[in-house]
């Protein structure tokens, strides 16, 4: 059982705004580049050289999408936070991912999900945490329906020490819900 900070889900945008041709060839060359931005499938941490295989989409947040990013040297599975710099263009919302690096970095404990490594390229921002295989608390409970009292006392224990070690250190999560709970292989 782990905690990850939140990943939240917010509804995507849409513009009713009546648009000129020029507009209209602008904004799918726009699209066009995004796009290929998008299907880089292997990106390259510029401060190691490590080169890092983009997989399957694990989960959408209010700043960013999480994906499956396997190392290709060593073929170590993580979860990576990827953040649009358009996304933080703002000095507030810049500081606030800078600040969840920070805040990430020094966490160490069995039930918090592990930072390892966060780099950035001219497009985004990469945060590279531990690969929780099993999930979140929301899709064990939505496949199985119910949880036994045994299962939810284990769960609520490593919850419980994990929330302890944050409190310890003055964070709050401030985004409890069984989808921020996610289950590693170590069940």
């Amino acid at each position: 059982m782990d905690i990850l900070r939140s990943i939240a889900h917010q509804p995507t945008m849409c513009e009713h705004s009546v648009n000129k041709p020029s507009e209209i060839k602008r904004k799918k060359s726009e699209e066009q580049i995004q796009a290929t931005q998008e299907l880089s499938r292997i990106i390259t941490d510029p401060t190691k050289g490590k080169c890092y295989c983009r997989g399957k989409v694990l989960g959408t947040g209010g700043f960013a999408k999480c994906y499956e990013f396997t190392d290709l040297a060593s073929g170590k599975v993580y979860a990576a936070k990827i953040i649009p710099h358009t996304r933080v263009s703002k000095p507030h919302q810049r500081e606030k991912i800078d600040r969840e690096i920070e805040l990430h970095r020094i966490l160490h404990h069995k039930h918090i999900v592990h930072f390892y490594h966060h780099f950035e390229d001219k497009d985004n921002i990469y945060i590279l945490l531990e690969y929780c295989s099993r999930r979140s608390l929301a899709h064990i409970l939505k496949a199985r329906k119910v949880l036994t009292e045994p299962e939810v006392r284990y769960y609520l224990r490593q919850i419980v020490s994990g929330l302890r070690c944050l409190h310890e250190q003055e964070i709050l999560h401030r985004d409890l819900k069984l989808g921020n709970f996610f289950i590693n292989v170590l069940l």
